[in-house]
């Protein structure tokens, strides 16, 4: 009964229902039905990684946690994955922060292949990201998610990127990055 609503109210231009409804997605999420989330909610969603208010833009990479569970794999690894690589260059901090966050917490909804590739590559751009609780965000998902990686890829691609970290100007980044490797 709510879902027509909620599908007619996520195509509404105006932006205050926009970011409430993505806002509030954990609490409605189980009400809808696959097909209308992967039909109707979610692609007028997807226009909210292009908008110009970047409130509305960080919420949208918040709410792909609730939609990915939820998204055909086509649509997760043909749109989804391509759109929070692209995030990480957005210009606000907060946004690339809760792209690695979120990346991290849908990387077991993933094929391992895919999985693998996204996270090295937002991870990485995490890593090097010019705002120091991105960089902590990166290494604290390089933990959580280590098992994604291959003991080659961790060894070759990760490690040298962790240790680039241990010499952070912030010492918060540094110590995250020790805790890091005894990990």
């Amino acid at each position: 009964k709510v879902a027509p609503l909620v599908a007619q109210l996520f195509a509404a231009p105006d932006r205050a229902i926009r970011y409430r409804l993505l806002s509030s997605l954990g609490e409605m999420i189980d009400h809808l039905d696959d097909d209308m989330i992967n039909d109707k909610i979610f692609p007028e969603c997807m226009n909210g990684f292009s908008d110009s208010n970047g409130p509305i833009r960080e919420a949208t990479v918040k709410s792909l946690i609730f939609f990915v569970p939820r998204l055909k794999a086509k649509i997760v690894e043909g749109k989804v994955i391509k759109l929070l690589v692209k995030v990480m260059q957005d210009s606000e901090s907060s946004i690339r922060t809760n792209a690695v966050i979120c990346c991290g917490r849908i990387s077991g909804q993933l094929s391992p292949a895919v999985a693998s590739q996204t996270l090295a590559q937002v991870l990485t751009a995490g890593l090097k990201d010019p705002f120091a609780p991105c960089r902590k965000a990166a290494l604290q998902t390089l933990a959580a998610c280590s098992t994604v990686f291959s003991d080659e890829e961790l060894a070759t691609k990760m490690l040298p990127q962790i240790c680039c970290r241990l010499v952070d100007q912030d010492p918060n980044v540094s110590e995250t990055a020790f805790r890091v490797l005894h990990t």
